[in-house]
């Protein structure tokens, strides 16, 4: 729905209901960032990925690697760099009786691609942890 649906302060849940629209079917996903090209990030938290979500409806794998652990939280620097949060929701005690399986948290950082509806991130499809 269009922001100025949720900023109208008169708007009842009936008028606010009536404006939402179907944008994708997505799997479930625990991060979202939209960018200034329109493109929707989606932490694909069961892929440890990031998929992409472009004005034209197609969704595409923008990055995978095991150490991204259940993407979750997106930021973009000023650079225009991506930066996603390794959870690793499921390796924690919620999941396992015996505390943390793994506790290697990592903050990662990718190029978004430079052309709406391009499916790689700086020409490689691996999130790269930060330097240390």
């Amino acid at each position: 729905m269009p922001t100025s649906v949720l900023q109208d302060v008169n708007a009842g849940p009936s008028a606010v209901a009536q404006r939402v629209e179907k944008v994708a079917t997505t799997e479930p996903v625990d991060g979202l960032w939209l960018d200034a090209q329109d493109r929707f990030y989606l932490s694909a938290f069961q892929e440890d990925a990031v998929k992409v979500l472009t004005p034209d409806g197609r969704i595409t794998t923008l990055v995978q690697d095991p150490r991204l652990r259940w993407p979750d939280t997106f930021a973009q620097g000023p650079d225009g760099a991506i930066y996603v949060t390794a959870s690793h929701i499921q390796d924690s005690p919620w999941f396992h009786e015996k505390g943390w399986v793994r506790k290697s948290f990592a903050l990662f950082k990718f190029s978004p691609p430079a052309q709406a509806g391009s499916s790689t991130a700086g020409g490689s499809d691996r999130a790269h942890p930060p330097r240390q």
